[in-house]
């Protein structure tokens, strides 16, 4: 690990450490120690162990990560932490949090590669922190177990929440106006939490799902270039009462054994609810379909097995060839539908 220079507050004295490097300290965690801000702060190394707080900005910052944390606690305090390209070889990433349960909170990271970056052994905490106008992720998450609680991920270059890894839990953040996903859940495990979070005007999807057994609830997809929630790849997903609204579509399912239920799905250009032909043993229950631009719940020719059960789908299709609810299938198939409410249908199966 390289060395820095390394600022420590302790007993009311501000010592300064020249070419220490922050892993050969053993700080106790009970202490916070202030970090002055400006661009000779860029580069520093954090822990591992200990408490920090910033005391002013941190930047600009160029060739190196503004900041690394390993296993320990960074406050920004509000302040913001900022990289520029100063040789045309492009900027680093703004914050990695390394090492096993670091915890960063409270500030602004921006015009970095990636904003933030957890890696190491996982089980990262990152609280109220907005990561926006990156080249790459606002948050990119390569380490397991990780929570996410209150940020925000404004006009990244590349997905707001990048999750390659699995486990991890997403709370109440949000994702605007991003170049790719609001959450790409592409790669690893899955088995990812997320609850509260939304998504809005980003140019793909909303949330885009290609890993599996993930729980996705009482989340809201808006004004999304694409679907509000795409699940083309990743099986045995639970998605259930969130939002779809404004959207390219609402959900696009093309995996199987997923769970598509209880959730509110109108307004979006094309279908609110579509089983691709990809799309086998779902079960698309208790959801309200309305006023959607094209179908409102359709099952297209190849998806079979899926039971579509006490949905509400009405107002739906802006041309005589748009229903409420349509499958594709002769004679429905091998698909179920039952007790479900709605003004138009494609064939005497559904009912």
């Amino acid at each position: 690990m390289r060395s820095v220079s390394t600022w420590r507050q302790r007993v009311g004295t501000l010592v300064v450490f020249c070419g220490v490097g922050m892993a050969g300290l053993l700080v106790p965690q009970a202490q916070a120690f202030y970090i002055p801000g400006g661009a000779e702060a860029c580069g520093l190394v954090l822990g591992p162990g200990g408490s920090f707080e910033l005391e002013a900005d941190v930047g600009p910052c160029d060739e190196q990560p503004a900041i690394t944390v390993i296993s320990a606690t960074l406050d920004l305090k509000g302040h913001t932490v900022f990289c520029e390209d100063h040789d045309a070889d492009g900027v680093p990433n703004g914050i990695e949090l390394w090492g096993r349960g670091a915890r960063l909170k409270n500030g602004l990271v921006t015009g970095c590669n990636d904003g933030v970056l957890l890696a190491g052994q996982g089980k990262h905490t990152v609280e109220n922190v907005v990561s926006q106008f990156n080249t790459g992720d606002g948050f990119h998450l390569h380490s397991p177990r990780n929570t996410l609680n209150d940020n925000t991920a404004l006009f990244n270059a590349d997905d707001g929440y990048h999750v390659e890894s699995g486990n991890n839990r997403l709370n109440n953040n949000g994702s605007f106006g991003n170049s790719d996903d609001g959450y790409d859940l592409s790669e690893g495990s899955g088995k990812n939490q997320l609850i509260g979070n939304w998504a809005e005007a980003n140019h793909d999807d909303g949330f885009d799902v290609e890993t599996d057994s993930n729980r996705l609830s009482d989340n809201t997809a808006t004004h999304n270039g694409a679907e509000g929630f795409d699940v083309d790849l990743g099986n045995s997903n639970v998605l259930s009462d969130n939002v779809a609204d404004h959207n390219l579509e609402g959900f696009h399912i093309d995996t199987a054994d997923n769970q598509v239920i209880g959730n509110n799905v109108h307004h979006n250009t094309y279908d609110g609810i579509d089983l691709e032909p990809g799309a086998h043993d779902n079960l698309v229950k208790s959801n309200t379909v309305e006023n959607n631009g094209a179908e409102g719940i359709e099952v297209d020719v190849g998806a079979r097995h899926n039971t579509i059960d006490h949905n509400t789908s009405l107002g739906n299709g802006s041309d005589p060839d748009d229903f409420d609810l349509e499958d594709e299938n002769l004679n429905c198939d091998a698909n179920t539908w039952k007790s479900n409410t709605f003004g138009t249908r494609n064939a005497l199966c559904i009912n």
